[in-house]
């Protein structure tokens, strides 16, 4: 007796089945469909597999014995008998059968769109297994277990095995981003305290906005001293930054990239925290167009927003000659290191955090060299010492540019302001110029954006506030 048997894999069907074929002389064919679900579960818990020492070892069966280990249990379905026209045309009828042959139901408890997103999550899995193997990147099978879904992105976890480099898995992001169909550039990086390279894949379907005021209560549960909701990462945990630790911020992006929505996200998590009695706001908008939403808050300082580059460069100047000069002498009266320090040993009159907000800082460095070349310099360098010593005086600057042009951003500026976030900008260079290294000019926009902190870098997407709940917000807060 002889056995007919076709093996097809199939990469669409998500469920493995089995059918009977007869061709036109009366032969049986035995067809098993390979779906993607069977696939991923070869590769993940055959292939390799952890051994009693800890160390991954190979199964030694046969590919047919491993398969059957991990065979689901076939559901008998009636045999179909199709009738092929010709012996040459079998393996297209085939396929065209397999497609329309009865597949196993679905447990009944699991939604629609549940199982929907279930099967995607394994094609996408199976499918950058073989992008991974098809370029020569020897890494163990992608654990769907480990991947994480945010608001814009999906994150699988990669495990090279020895000998492979993330260097030779960089130098093919682009090819994997286009195999995967990625609506931009993926992100490769080591995923620290972890054996893992995560790979962040923006995806068409992982667009969903991430709504500030929704999620402002998880200030409530942050420890830092000047916290502020700055975005999701991309493996689903919310980002919250203490600007008090910082303790200033560089932000640059282009128009649409989402740099003036994340200055919205930093104003508005402050005022949720604190009061005008804890908190001095000193907001520079030269466009005179995005920030008089604030206009009339408790919190500013001279009760407005700064709309001239002029007064809002002598403004600086009155906080380095002023309030800096103030703030040390109260300070060192009672014997403290810090704001943190007096405000503890001085609750009846505590000294009030001073955030300043400067929209463009290309327009107060323009302006500054408008009063002479001389006039600038000092300007700069000024606001260069007053970065440096202000720190525990509860005095922060964040510092927001279009034009992160080296003539602008200069090299002592970023000295001093080692915390920066990129949003989307034209060039590599002028992502170097802000982060020190490539990356930015491949962001998507609308809230995509690099993070660099004192240790790591991190790829997030910011939050979004609606124009009527802003102003809604603030009028709640004026009142």
């Amino acid at each position: 007796a002889v056995t007919r048997n076709i093996s097809h894999v199939d990469f669409s069907a998500v469920d493995s089945f089995e059918a009977v074929y007869k061709d036109a002389l009366g032969k049986e064919y035995q067809l098993s469909i390979i779906g993607a679900q069977r696939i991923q579960q070869i590769l993940s818990n055959q292939l390799e597999q952890l051994g009693e020492d800890g160390e991954r070892t190979q199964n030694t069966g046969t590919t047919s014995e491993r398969a059957a280990e991990t065979a689901s249990p076939v559901v008998e379905e009636p045999t179909p008998e199709i009738q092929a026209p010709t012996d040459r045309e079998v393996s297209i009828s085939t396929s065209q059968e397999i497609i329309e042959a009865p597949i196993c139901s679905q447990p009944t408890a699991i939604s629609t769109q549940e199982l929907a997103a279930s099967n995607d999550l394994h094609e996408k899995c199976v499918h950058l297994n073989v992008v991974l193997k098809s370029y020569g990147i020897q890494a163990f099978p992608v654990d769907e277990a480990l991947v994480q879904q945010a608001a814009r992105f999906t994150r699988f976890k990669l495990e090279l095995k020895p000998g492979e480099t993330e260097a030779n898995l960089k130098k093919r992001s682009e090819d994997i981003a286009r195999e995967l169909e990625a609506t931009g550039e993926v992100f490769i990086g080591r995923i620290n305290g972890t054996r893992y390279i995560g790979l962040d894949v923006p995806f068409s379907g992982n667009n969903k906005p991430l709504l500030l005021l929704e999620h402002l209560d998880r200030l409530s549960n942050a420890s830092g001293a000047l916290n502020i909701m700055a975005g999701q990462t991309a493996d689903g945990n919310y980002q919250i930054v203490d600007l008090a630790k910082a303790p200033h911020m560089l932000i640059a992006g282009t128009t649409g990239s989402g740099k003036t929505i994340f200055l919205y996200s930093i104003i508005v998590s402050l005022l949720q925290q604190f009061s005008s009695d804890e908190l001095e706001l000193l907001i520079v908008d030269p466009k005179q167009t995005d920030f008089h939403f604030f206009e009339g808050l408790p919190h500013l300082r001279g009760g407005r927003v700064l709309t001239d580059a002029d007064e809002a460069v002598a403004a600086l100047e009155t906080i380095n000659a002023v309030d800096k000069v103030e703030r040390t002498n109260l300070i060192k009266s009672l014997n403290s290191r810090d704001i943190d320090s007096y405000n503890a040993k001085n609750p009846a009159q505590k000294m009030k955090r001073l955030v300043v907000v400067i929209d463009e800082y290309a327009d107060l460095v323009q302006a500054a060299e408008l009063q002479g070349r001389d006039v600038r310099k000092s300007f700069e360098s000024n606001l260069c010492m007053l970065a440096q010593r202000v720190r525990n005086l509860g005095i922060h600057l964040v510092i927001a540019t279009q034009q992160p042009r080296a003539t602008i951003v200069t090299s002592s500026l970023k000295a001093v302001l080692p915390f920066r976030v990129s949003f989307r900008l034209p060039s590599h260079t002028d992502s170097q110029t802000i982060l020190d290294r490539s990356g930015a000019e491949d962001l998507l926009g609308k809230g995509d954006m690099l993070m660099l902190t004192d240790s790591d870098m991190l790829r997030m997407q910011g939050f979004f506030i609606p124009e009527d709940d802003l102003i809604s917000f603030i009028d709640a807060k004026k009142d």
